[in-house]
């Protein structure tokens, strides 16, 4: 696969989801992007395809697919994004990535978007014992990085896909808009 973007261990990939948890995420949520994870390790490289080893979490009826797991992706994503800036904030990301393998899935969070449509909106809902795939990445990231929590307008268990890759853009513009200068955490 030829990407405009080198992938490395760490990023974070963002996809448009898939089936109807996705399309609850994205419509709910008005977002381009349903579903994020972390990149762990490149499988195979060829002229067609990436397969990459990943950290996300997944809804799955079955209890034992259900949540944080490792996934193999061949999948191209919509978006990358890099938030570490030194192998330790790398290797920090994904060691606490792997270490929420096994969390269950936050059905609840899907509900809230769901309640959404029509015209409920709840707040205050906080779970740090299951997690949708943006709660784990956000978690992920804040393990390295936890000044970034200044900019984060969520704890991690409340941050959505959407709002996950605007925040992550905002990191970036004002990193790079002062030239590394002003480095956040």
């Amino acid at each position: 696969m030829n990407t405009w973007v080198d992938i490395q261990p760490g990023d974070i990939g963002f996809t448009k989801g898939g089936g109807f948890v996705g399309w609850i995420i994205r419509h709910g949520t008005g977002s381009a992007y349903a579903h994020t994870f972390v990149y762990h390790k490149l499988i195979k490289r060829t002229d067609a395809i990436e397969v990459w080893e990943t950290v996300e979490a997944w809804p799955s009826l079955n209890k034992q697919k259900d949540g944080v797991r490792v996934r193999t992706r061949t999948e191209a994503p919509i978006k990358v994004v890099r938030l570490w800036r030194t192998r330790g904030e790398q290797a920090r990301i994904l060691e606490h990535s792997k270490s929420l393998v096994g969390t269950r899935y936050g059905w609840g969070e899907i509900v809230r978007i769901g309640l959404r449509f029509i015209g409920i909106k709840v707040s205050g809902w906080e779970s740090n014992k299951r997690a949708i795939c943006s709660n784990h990445c956000t978690q992920s990231v804040l393990a390295a990085r936890p000044k970034l929590s200044k900019i984060f307008r969520y704890p991690p268990s409340m941050v959505w896909p959407g709002e996950l890759a605007t925040t992550c853009d905002a990191v970036e513009w004002i990193e790079s808009r002062f030239n590394n200068k002003k480095r956040i955490g």
